[in-house]
């Protein structure tokens, strides 16, 4: 599949896959969303034809250059290099073939360490220690009368009845962190990691995502969204509505839009079901739109709903609650608005929360849920700073 490879601007190594038309420009409604204040906020498109890929300067104020010359309407080559503003492109038709792989030097062999054996006097004085240390919790407990002593003799005496304190056996049980914009981190009970749409560097000044994860899932391309790459390891990025399973965890993918336009404006969004120790958590990427009832079937029953409620690019406060009406959850988190480390023209939370009932305001990003509440709540996690 073509695709754009940001080599030069804020946004190094950013990359876009094309699929029809593409806009490039200083607006964030653009499938190509650059921060750079030389470029015009509609300033080139890229188009797919029947004879290949087009890119077409649209009249922008410092112009379009392929291979640094200015075009107006170019055919582009594979490795081509296109330059708006101060970001660069490069232009691949096709997958890079990969190098093969350099075989290095087998490491040097470590030296054996040896020990030294324990004198058998020393293990006999160890072993009466223990029978003491042993004696005298048993003595504790005869005078003290407390059954924890008995529990601690167990304990030291089945030491492989120990459990690992980093996993966690009930089944309803799991962690989210809300990292910014409309990133979480979701955490099973088991340590397993799912991130959703990862921003990239620059794109929001949010602080950089170093979490290392499992899956990322990716709602749309756009560059506040798609930052997989970024991310330390490397995670199984999900960024089509085929959806995903393993042993545990199920991932459904619902098509939807990111406007009201039929996908004109700002193009095609995924909405992410997930399944997951028992909880169903739907993340609705940058919805745009009020779900019809075909998209809510396939909702289905939702747990926990995580939605945009900063209008501008998404669903505005009043839609937001619309939605949420539609699906009702058990617990709403709303996310994608306006906080100091954005400066979208999107509105804050309080607009969403004015009138609402049953709101907390958790003390912490990340929230630990075991059990569903009795009654629908909104969760708002504070912003991590």
């Amino acid at each position: 599949m073509a695709r754009l490879i940001i080599t030069e601007g804020s946004l190094l190594g950013a990359e876009y896959k094309l699929e029809g038309t593409a806009v490039i420009g200083r607006d964030k409604a653009n499938a190509i969303f650059i921060d750079d204040s030389r470029a015009s906020r509609e300033h080139s498109k890229i188009t797919k034809e029947p004879d290949g890929f087009y890119i077409t300067d649209l009249e922008s104020s410092n112009g379009t250059k392929v291979n640094s010359e200015k075009i107006t309407i170019r055919k582009l080559s594979h490795g081509d290099t296109i330059t708006v503003g101060r970001t660069s492109f490069r232009f691949e038709e096709h997958e890079p073939i990969k190098k093969e792989q350099v075989k290095k030097d087998p490491a040097p062999e470590k030296k054996k360490i040896t020990t030294k054996k324990i004198p058998l006097l020393y293990k006999i004085i160890l072993v009466f220690i223990y029978i003491l240390f042993l004696g005298g919790l048993t003595w504790a407990a005869k005078y003290t009368g407390e059954r924890v002593f008995d529990k601690m003799v167990k304990a030291y005496q089945n030491p492989i009845n120990k459990t690992n304190s980093s996993i966690n056996t009930k089944d309803n049980y799991m962690k989210i962190k809300w990292l910014g914009h409309s990133a979480f981190a979701i955490t099973d009970k088991n340590g397993k990691v799912i991130i959703t749409d990862p921003y990239s560097p620059g794109s929001v000044n949010y602080s950089k995502i170093n979490m290392t994860a499992d899956i990322v899932t990716v709602s749309h391309q756009h560059a506040d969204h798609n930052g997989a790459k970024f991310l330390p390891g490397k995670p199984v990025v999900i960024d089509k509505e085929d959806g995903f399973m393993n042993d545990w965890i199920k991932i459904k993918g619902v098509a939807s839009l990111h406007d009201k336009t039929g996908g004109k404006d700002r193009g095609k969004n995924i909405i992410f079901v997930y399944e997951i120790n028992g909880f169903r958590i739907a993340h609705l990427g940058d919805l745009g739109h009020l779900l019809s009832k075909e998209q809510a079937d396939k909702l289905g029953q939702i747990d926990i709903l995580l939605v945009p409620v900063g209008g501008y690019y998404t669903i505005d406060a009043k839609d937001a609650t619309e939605v949420m009406n539609q699906i009702k959850p058990k617990i709403t988190v709303p996310m994608h608005y306006k906080t100091d480390a954005v400066n979208f023209p999107i509105s804050p939370v309080a607009v969403f929360l004015n009138d609402k009932q049953d709101v907390k305001m958790l003390p912490s990003s990340e929230a630990v849920i075991e059990n569903l509440p009795d009654k629908q709540e909104i969760w708002v996690l504070p912003y991590p700073k």
